[in-house]
């Protein structure tokens, strides 16, 4: 099993998309989960619009920084 993760803080909702949409498109016979951690974006609904279009474990945290949101306890 391998265990992608998409860190993101105040990402731009279009950038996201690109970026879930590339990880989708990948041939790969490995199975996969694809986490998005959100450190805290503002708005705190922002990303939830573009993450519930896809297949892909959404978890957001208080906004603590990069090593934190690579690190979170799935």
């Amino acid at each position: 099993m391998l265990d992608i993760i998409v860190p993101c803080y105040n990402s731009d909702p279009s950038m996201l998309t690109q970026c879930l949409r590339s990880i989708l498109g990948q041939a790969t016979d490995y199975h996969y989960q694809v986490w998005v951690i959100d450190d805290g974006s503002e708005p705190d609904w922002a990303l939830l619009p573009v993450v519930a279009r896809y297949p892909f474990h959404y978890r957001r945290i208080a906004h603590s920084g990069l090593p934190r949101a690579l690190n979170e306890d799935r």
